[in-house]
């Protein structure tokens, strides 16, 4: 019964929410200087809204959630995103450029964009946090573009990231498709005759967290983002987490420790943990050895080589990572064009 009536006012929340939260910021927030937006990035399943909400209790803060998702959101869909859209640092977009001076500023919300919050916290905002999940193809040409601290992105074991895909048992059948839709892909014959190679679910959403994640490697050095090890996080405890605010030169709130340990709004209806060694590890259950064996060879195609498997990752490898892989010729080629 207990389960009934939460997942009740978390529904009727959220409906509250929904509706509420849009008027309320479209009235109080007139404009927040991007100078202070903090964007967190990384593939789905990666603990983003997890570290989004922890980013979040900053006294004065406001989520944008997930701009980009182009299901939903029209806008974003006509400034023609999609879920693996890749921009080169230099890129001309002014259509990108305008939506997405809205989103740094909070001029342009959306009952998506807002519902994540609470809304107290839509009352005279101070500061933006945007999360995305599908920007990691932007984050080198967000950083040229706007005027905005370094952008974190959390990367996860694709591994545990997969296993949680497909134990929530979503629709997989357009995953092909949102490759090919890949700008890196269509540049590459060979990215795409990989691609289209590709038979198994399994596979498919391997690829994808290789064309999300090595497109962050190949950015010019030095990186102009975080680039973060979910692993390190969870490891590191709240200690990590004022390291990172750190970095954004923010000063980290007295309720951190208390956020960083409440398990994120999203994934708490669909895993628990019992401690950071069963959250790191637990997709060792649910994936067979040769599925983890298909899942690293293809990493290794992509020139990924920090994964392994250990439940955690090897941070030297990870911080020299330069992807050199699959999509060195299709990075070259778009950036040139």
């Amino acid at each position: 019964m207990s389960a009934i009536l939460t997942r009740a006012r978390r529904s009727l929340s959220n409906r509250v929410r929904r509706w509420v939260n849009p008027l309320l910021l479209n009235q109080t927030c007139r404009g927040i200087d991007p100078r202070q937006t903090l964007v967190i990035a990384g593939s789905n399943r990666s603990g983003t809204t997890w570290v989004q909400e922890t980013i979040a209790s900053i006294p004065g803060a406001v989520t944008v959630f997930e701009p980009c998702h182009v299901d939903v959101i029209e806008q974003a869909r006509s400034a023609g995103l999609h879920k693996l859209t890749y921009r080169p640092a230099d890129a001309d977009w002014p259509e990108g450029e305008e939506y997405f001076r809205n989103v740094l500023s909070g001029r342009h919300w959306h009952w998506y964009t807002a519902f994540i919050n609470s809304p107290s916290q839509c009352l005279r905002p101070e500061r933006l946090v945007v999360k995305f999940i599908h920007a990691n193809g932007l984050i080198g040409w967000l950083a040229s573009t706007f005027e905005i601290p370094p952008p974190l992105v959390l990367v996860r074991h694709p591994c545990a990231v997969i296993s949680s895909v497909l134990n929530l048992k979503w629709d997989l059948e357009g995953t092909r498709q949102i490759l090919l839709q890949s700008e890196l892909v269509r540049t590459s014959t060979e990215l795409t005759r990989y691609i289209e190679g590709l038979a198994t679910p399994l596979e498919q959403l391997t690829a994808r967290w290789c064309l999300e994640n090595a497109v962050l490697f190949k950015m010019p050095r030095p990186l102009p983002a975080q680039l973060v090890t979910y692993e390190s996080v969870v490891l590191g405890g709240s200690a990590a987490m004022v390291e990172i605010l750190n970095r954004w030169g923010v000063e980290p709130p007295a309720s951190l420790s208390e956020a960083f340990a409440k398990e994120s709004r999203l994934s708490a209806q669909n895993r628990t943990y019992k401690n950071a060694q069963h959250r790191l590890s637990k997709w060792k259950s649910e994936r067979s050895s040769e599925e983890v064996r298909t899942i690293l060879r293809m990493l290794n195609d992509f020139g990924l080589d920090f994964y392994s498997e250990a439940a955690v990752p090897d941070e030297d490898k990870f911080h020299r990572c330069t992807a050199d892989g699959l999509l060195n010729e299709a990075v070259r080629q778009r950036s040139a064009a």
